[in-house]
């Protein structure tokens, strides 16, 4: 690692940027640099021939996330140079999963596969309910975990503040079990990323046409809560969006929900009478 990308790297994490998010922004600075040969002389002209040469090799997507890293290095090198607009990226329904099918793994598939069931049960359960990102239920303290109130608090860089998540019954229950078998030594679940990765790794078969991931859980509790009613706006507050757009999302991908509602009412023909009546 040269001692710009040193630099580069402890301007991000001084401003708040995730480790995974430098991690990512550092390998693709680093690519940027090297089909640029060095540092010291980059002008429009190669900027755009470098997008001209990941256009052909990535999706959309992916193009985007070399976008915002290498945006990110000439803002902190204080170039005026301009990178390319965003590319239009493919719309993807995300997966989800459903309380029931999180209570099957529960009774079935994580006692099956895992030989402390406990701890898996736990950590599950509090990112569905919660929506905590897997990072976060990394850096969680059971310091910061209220079981009398249902809710606990977790420490956000990006925003530099403390974000409240809650969580019910069943998970503080789960929750008292597993803090009663193993006592905390790294965090409150004593887990790193890794960790987490290999839990859902192990459950990814489960699901037959769904990729489980952390972020599944996430989305699963943002999608119940929107069926169920719950103001948009309380929702962004429940997963701590900093940006109501972010939220919204969620009100555009539920197509099956969407449909299921739409049949429930067309092929209910006492819904219909009592429809008639009214008029």
């Amino acid at each position: 690692m040269t001692e710009e990308i040193i630099k580069f790297s402890q301007w991000l994490e001084v401003n708040g940027y995730a480790q995974s998010t430098r991690q990512g922004y550092i390998h693709r600075v680093e690519d940027f640099l090297s089909f640029v040969q060095g540092d010291g002389n980059i002008d429009q002209e190669k900027l755009q021939g470098y997008f001209l040469e990941i256009k052909n090799k990535f999706k959309s997507k992916t193009i985007n996330c070399y976008r915002d890293a290498i945006g990110t290095y000439l803002k902190f090198k204080g170039s005026e140079l301009k990178v390319p607009k965003r590319f239009k990226e493919e719309k993807r329904i995300q997966d989800t999963i459903t309380f029931e099918e999180f209570e099957h793994l529960v009774d079935w598939d994580i006692p099956e596969k895992f030989q402390f069931p406990e701890k898996i049960i736990a950590i599950l359960d509090l990112m569905l309910k919660s929506g905590l990102r897997k990072s976060e239920v990394c850096g969680l303290k059971r310091e910061n975990i209220d079981l009398q109130k249902l809710q606990g608090k977790v420490f956000r860089p990006k925003c530099n503040d403390w974000h409240i998540f809650f969580f019910d019954d069943k998970t503080c229950y789960r929750l008292k079990v597993y803090f009663f078998i193993e006592p905390e030594e790294k965090n409150a679940f004593n887990i790193g990323r890794g960790g987490i990765n290999h839990i859902f790794a192990r459950l990814k078969d489960c699901f037959s046409g769904k990729n489980l991931t952390p972020h599944v859980m996430r989305h699963s509790l943002a999608t119940k809560l929107l069926e169920d009613g719950v103001n948009l706006r309380y929702i962004q507050e429940i997963l701590g969006h900093e940006n109501i757009s972010s939220t919204e999302r969620y009100t555009k991908v539920n197509i099956q929900s969407l449909q299921e509602k739409y049949l429930e009412v067309m092929n209910n023909p006492k819904k219909k009478e009592k429809d008639k009546d009214k008029k």
